[in-house]
């Protein structure tokens, strides 16, 4: 028979003592399976312990194996009917002590994917156990109690993926999970960070209900995680990883992910700086650059800054069109984007135009490629960028005078109730919007709607054949035959060699031939086949030195 003090026993962190590590240390190393065993039936000659784990799925069970010879300390989870009761081993120790409190060896923890690690677990019985505990139990009582009720998760993650799940979360009501807080992010209520019992980890992810009560956590889909047994997650030191898309079960470490208490001194400065960041905004910011040609132009132009709403926090600004204030531009906190569209007044719902991938603060930072909402659905539109002030503004005009362009090369291809449309009139304004900056993607665009609109297949052909013209006259042009052929001294060299004659020079380079016919005219490129000239100059002295050498050749003779 065991005697009384024997029949309990406590599990419990080995580096706890009485006079005990700091309250920060203990509390940080608080683990679910800590606490007060009773001892129940005997197995292989030794009594099996049990407590109940806080979760209610299931108990605790320190028992021995004597195939193994081994003391081992699981999760017993509650089984389903019909089905045995089945015990995960987390911790083990190769000792035959006929109690668990005389085991002298060394624990080991069980790894995820695969052996041991050493543990510090000790077994405590007696005044000396419950003194322990209740010292645990205290530290941890006032871990919680200390534990920042706003945090804030800070850092730079690979590529800015997953960067709508940092930010700020605060304290989510007085009930505990796994023994700690739960906490949703200020922007997106459906974003909690909570503490995985099985896995001794911190896990953010998505949670199935609004209601604290019924809310369900799937730590297996969680963005990020830190495996860390803290009370707090401004207490974790382990590294934060982020889930690979691509491979469900791989996390990608995040050095520079930290969390940290949001009203202390470092915490409180990053605040500030958002909150300047927002309060700083520009007045006007205007969405300027090329789009595909399906994309309705009428949502790019200038966003007017708006107040926040009464009784509501704005972490980003949020801006309406100037000409028509149902388009407006806000900050997606749950998908990390910034959008640009309609609000239904129906659904209260924004029904997306325009989308950047980009955590930045304000829209005029955001340096991702935005994307647009066209006849054949989304697009890249990597020339379109939100701008600010001068630079804002110059390049509105320039859009504009390219839209107005484009309008009149549309309505010179559109047939009048009276007159047809002229090749003439459609040439000189598709000269004008190439002039004006319109890209040629574009004008080929307008071309074929006019098609349906039954204009004149010979016109349409004409009008292509000039927009091709025009565009390889605008890529010969861009290039730079000098760039590959000849360094800066032989250009210089040409250069002195041409003005000594107005008579066209023509100089091998590797296989071509560079031709300059005087200082004032364009540069082109012949094969090298052709003959090489030389300046006039240049072809006497080679002839005078030409017949001096055979002279003294004969006198040799």
């Amino acid at each position: 028979m065991l005697e009384a003090s024997s029949r309990t026993v406590y599990m419990l962190d080995s580096t706890t003592s009485i006079a005990g590590a700091a309250p920060s240390q203990a509390a940080g190393k608080a683990m679910q399976w800590q606490g007060a065993y009773t001892a129940e039936a005997t197995t292989d000659g030794r009594y099996t312990y049990a407590r109940k784990d806080p979760s209610g799925k299931g108990s605790w069970t320190l028992f021995y194996n004597a195939r193994t010879g081994t003391w081992s300390l699981g999760l017993r989870r509650t089984p389903i009917t019909g089905a045995p009761a089945r015990t995960k081993t987390i911790f083990s120790v190769y000792d035959g002590a006929q109690l668990p409190h005389e085991i002298k060896g060394t624990w080991r923890q069980s790894q995820r994917g695969g052996g041991w690690t050493p543990a510090s677990l000790k077994c405590v019985v007696g005044p000396e156990g419950a003194a322990l505990l209740r010292e645990k139990q205290e530290a941890t009582a006032r871990a919680l109690a200390s534990s920042a009720e706003e945090v804030l998760l800070v850092g730079l993650t690979a590529s800015a993926a997953r960067h709508e799940w940092l930010g700020r979360y605060k304290r989510y009501g007085p009930a505990l999970v796994n023994g700690r807080h739960v906490l949703v992010h200020e922007d997106d209520s459906k974003k909690v960070m909570w503490y995985d019992a099985k896995s001794a980890s911190w896990c953010i992810a998505l949670h199935e209900d609004e209601n604290l009560q019924r809310m369900r956590f799937f730590p297996n889909r969680a963005a990020l995680r830190a495996v860390d047994p803290a009370l707090a997650p401004e207490r974790i030191v382990g590294a934060w990883t982020m889930r690979d898309e691509a491979q469900r079960d791989s996390y990608e470490v995040l050095p520079s992910v930290r969390c940290i208490a949001a009203l202390e001194s470092e915490g409180a400065a990053v605040v500030r700086a958002q909150e300047d960041a927002v309060h700083k905004a520009e007045p006007i910011v205007y969405l300027t650059g090329a789009t595909p040609p399906s994309f309705a132009r009428e949502w790019m132009g200038s966003y007017v800054l708006q107040p926040a709403l009464l009784g509501t926090h704005l972490s980003h600004p949020w801006y309406r069109h100037e000409r028509d204030s149902s388009r407006e531009l806000r900050y997606h906190a749950h998908s990390g984007e910034w959008r640009v569209g309609r609000m239904e007044t129906s659904t209260g719902l924004l029904s997306t135009a325009m989308s950047v991938y980009d955590g930045a603060l304000r829209p005029e930072h955001t340096s991702a490629s935005w994307k647009v909402h066209g006849d054949t659905g989304w697009q890249d539109a990597p020339d379109v960028r939100c701008r600010a002030q001068a630079e804002g503004k110059t390049a509105l005009i320039a859009d504009e005078r390219v839209d107005r362009a484009a309008a009149s090369l549309q309505r010179a291809l559109t047939p009048g109730w009276i007159f047809a449309v002229r090749a003439p009139a459609v040439l000189a304004e598709l000269r004008l919007a190439l002039q004006s900056g319109m890209q040629p993607v574009r004008a080929y665009h307008i071309l074929s709607r006019a098609r349906t609109l039954g204009v004149a297949e010979a016109i349409i052909e004409a009008a292509r054949q000039q927009l091709a013209v025009t565009v390889s006259q605008s890529s010969r042009s861009a290039q730079r035959p000098w760039a590959d052929q000849a360094s800066d001294k032989r250009k210089a060299k040409l250069s002195e060699a041409n003005e000594t004659s107005s008579n066209p020079v023509y100089i091998a380079i590797a296989d071509r031939a560079v031709v300059i016919s005087n200082a004032s005219e364009t540069i082109t490129v012949r094969t090298a086949t052709e003959k090489v000239q030389l300046p006039r100059r240049r072809r006497r002295q080679r002839r005078r030195q030409h017949v001096a050498g055979r002279k003294s050749t004969v006198s040799d003779e």
